[in-house]
């Protein structure tokens, strides 16, 4: 008995146990119950051999999918950070209009626009974030789908000439700040 037949052999007596293994092949021949030990061992590794294949398969998919859980924990944390900056930044905006002096129209006029971009920017923030929208280039092209007037007409001959150009979201609120905000103000 080779050392494959003693493996398939000791597989039996776990399986059957070492009575019923033994009532089972005592009538063969020695010949049969090699034929038979080399059948048994042929299924097994007939249907051992996808069984690990699919396992190894169904594992790296599992390490991909844990890498990527943890690529875009790292992308929501980062996203929760701008966040609570944004809203951190239009409270502090919401405490200085309490106090602003009303004799100067267009620093109201200024400081109106301001605020309404700081309103866009958090809102698209907020809903790309509800929406799981985390590709840099999403985010942009969802931002630049709710620019409304003036904006949308000055982003979109820059988008359509440089498709690179507001790369990322930033870039997008930094232009628009250059572009609608007085230089050299409180608000760049």
């Amino acid at each position: 008995m080779t050392a494959s037949h003693q493996a398939i052999y000791d597989r039996m007596v776990d399986i059957l146990g070492e009575g019923d293994t033994q009532s089972f092949l005592s009538p063969l021949s020695v010949d049969a119950r090699v034929r038979l030990f080399e059948g048994i061992g042929i299924t097994l590794n007939a249907t051992t051999q996808p069984l690990e294949a699919r396992i190894s398969q169904l594992t790296e998919e599992g390490r991909a999918l844990e890498e990527s859980l943890h690529q875009s924990e790292g992308q929501a944390a980062t996203m929760r950070e701008h966040s609570v900056a944004l809203q951190a930044e239009v409270a502090q905006l919401r405490d200085r209009s309490r106090h602003w002096n009303p004799l100067c129209p267009s620093c109201a006029c200024l400081f109106r626009m301001y605020i309404k971009l700081l309103r866009w920017i958090l809102q698209v923030e907020t809903s790309a974030d509800v929406l799981c929208i985390t590709r840099e280039s999403t985010r942009v092209t969802f931002a630049l789908s709710h620019l409304n007037g003036q904006a949308e007409e000055w982003a979109y001959p820059i988008r359509l000439t440089n498709s690179m150009s507001f790369a990322t979201f930033d870039e997008l609120v930094a232009a628009t700040k250059l572009r609608f905000l007085p230089q050299h103000s409180n608000f760049q």
